[in-house]
């Protein structure tokens, strides 16, 4: 047996062990897009290469390895089986619920293949908005933008920014502020922004990674696959009135309904991090029916999560995950060290 196999199966010891008292019962993964073909030498920030959104992807080979592993070591369930699992006292293996966020066409062309392929289940949360054409997302136009400009000014409230773009750190330095920008924005003041930097000139293709609505449809009785809303326009919804908030959950909610000709039970919040979501928002999902509500708080499932069932938690998975520190956020161990050194 090859030495970097011996190493991988004493990883997997050692997270299995470390699973067992930090994993909770589960794991609730998030993903957003995925990427044919094989994933790249590409580190995190690469000094060599302005690719800010690549954390959204998993490369294909690199998703099937994941969906192997856990059909192998885990019991993959359906989201809406979640807290079944948490009234079961014995459990000899820990659950996965896979989610994906925005709906994006590469999920269905071809993350579902894989999933079929493996019977491993998944919940695909869709912004309504960008399958319409209403909405676009706006964080791959800004990418777009910065890499195809060699400066860029604005004004905004009140406020200069100007930017040369003649390296790699420097077009890091102004996604990083223009980002935050956006993500302290209303929908109304995210219009009003991406009209300032002309972010349309760059919108015209963003409609092409998005599936129909016909599409969606045939997905309605799919035995592996839920559809479940992620709002219209995908807002931050903490910058938005009560109004509005309640206006964007509804109609993506509705909009699914319509075609899928079923309730919907889940919703996961956009951005989903505590400055994009209150206790507001949790409020407005239950007032409006919904089982469960999910944030981007990256942490595994215990019994105690069901005591906040409009505020859990989901892992995020990303282009950067091996197969070794995807075993650590599933195990529990990512998450324990991350909460050791913000303490």
């Amino acid at each position: 047996m090859k030495q970097s196999t011996l190493k991988r199966y004493f990883k997997f010891g050692i997270n299995h062990l470390f699973g067992s008292m930090l994993g909770g019962l589960g794991s609730v993964l998030m993903y957003h897009r995925i990427e044919n073909g094989k994933k790249q030498n590409i580190k995190y920030r690469d000094p060599e290469l302005f690719s800010p959104t690549r954390g959204l992807f998993v490369a294909l080979d690199q998703f099937e390895e994941q969906i192997k592993l856990i059909s192998t070591n885990f019991i993959p369930i359906p989201l809406d089986m979640i807290e079944q699992r948490a009234l079961e006292k014995k459990q000899k293996s820990k659950f996965i619920a896979l989610t994906f966020d925005d709906g994006y066409l590469d999920n269905f062309d071809l993350a579902v293949p894989v999933l079929e392929k493996y019977g491993v289940y998944a919940t695909i949360f869709v912004t309504t908005g960008f399958i319409s054409g209403a909405a676009k997302p706006w964080w791959f136009a800004l990418e777009e933008l910065i890499q195809e400009s060699s400066t860029i000014d604005l004004i905004w409230k009140q406020e200069s920014y100007s930017y040369s773009l003649d390296s790699i750190d420097k077009r890091y330095l102004c996604w990083d502020q223009l980002w935050q920008l956006f993500k302290e924005s209303s929908l109304t003041d995210r219009k009003e922004l991406s009209k300032r930097l002309r972010l349309d000139k760059f919108e015209s293709g963003l409609d092409k990674i998005f599936p129909s609505m016909e599409r969606l449809k045939q997905y309605k009785r799919h035995p592996l696959i839920s559809l479940q809303p992620h709002t219209v326009s995908h807002p931050v919804l903490s910058q938005e009135s009560n109004h509005s908030a309640r206006a964007e959950i509804i109609a993506s909610k509705q909009a699914l309904e319509s075609i899928l000709y079923g309730n919907s039970s889940s919703f996961a919040y956009p951005y989903g991090d505590s400055n994009s979501v209150s206790p507001r928002d949790f409020e407005l999902v239950k007032e409006l029916g919904f089982k469960r509500a999910f944030t981007t708080e990256s942490q595994n499932i215990k019994r105690n999560s069901f005591e906040k069932p409009f505020s859990l938690p989901r892992i995020n998975i990303d282009y950067f995950d091996s197969i070794s520190s995807f075993e650590q956020k599933l195990s529990g161990v990512e998450s324990f060290v991350r909460q050791l050194t913000k303490t």
